[in-house]
């Protein structure tokens, strides 16, 4: 099979309307998700309370950028496009889960990876918070939620909703726009201004 065929298989395997079902695993990846993450990056101080403040189109323009990029970019890529989708089998369905399960953990490792390299070249606000291990202990968790959700639900929307809402909120309400506005001064400082 060629892999552009692959590719489109994967896609239209992914495009239906998630279900009631898929929705309530979605709520309790969520919940487990944040069972764990808020506990941490609190403890950590990775996390504090900071309501960001801008300009409600400013809003908008954040939360749309945010669904863009990371949310959709990056699932697509890292799940859908990457991992087989729960529907198809594998040379077979003997194994078929081990085979999945390499897939996975190959696709978390690169999105982990990417990450600080991300921030190194195309997405520079994100140095060095990119670089933090808490950061990137939470950037696992929730791609190893998105992954789990991915295999049970075999719904890109449902684990694209996931990562917006996680990056948004952790944007908007616990400092993580501080932290980029911080990190934007000092690389423009590093940089010389320019």
């Amino acid at each position: 099979m060629s892999l552009i065929s692959i590719i489109l298989n994967r896609i239209l395997a992914s495009a239906f309307i998630p279900a009631v079902h898929d929705c309530l695993i979605a709520s309790l990846a969520l919940l487990i998700y944040i069972a764990i993450a808020l506990p941490l990056g609190f403890s950590t101080g990775f996390l504090h309370l900071q309501i960001y403040t801008t300009k409600p189109i400013n809003y908008f323009f954040l939360i749309l950028r945010c669904l863009l990029t990371p949310a959709i970019t990056e699932e697509f890529f890292f799940r859908v496009l990457f991992l087989p989708h729960p529907t198809e089998v594998v040379n077979g369905s003997h194994g078929y889960w081990q085979k999945w399960s390499l897939w996975a953990a190959l696709s978390l490792l690169m999105f982990i990876i990417y990450h600080p390299l991300n921030a190194k070249t195309f997405y520079r606000d994100g140095y060095p918070t990119f670089f933090e291990p808490i950061f990137l202990i939470l950037a696992t968790l929730l791609g190893l939620t998105c992954t789990i959700t991915y295999a049970l639900t075999g719904s890109p929307w449902i684990i694209i909703f996931i990562h917006w809402l996680v990056v948004v909120l952790w944007l908007l309400i616990f400092g993580g726009m501080d932290k980029l506005d911080a990190n934007q001064k000092l690389n423009v400082y590093r940089d010389g201004g320019r």
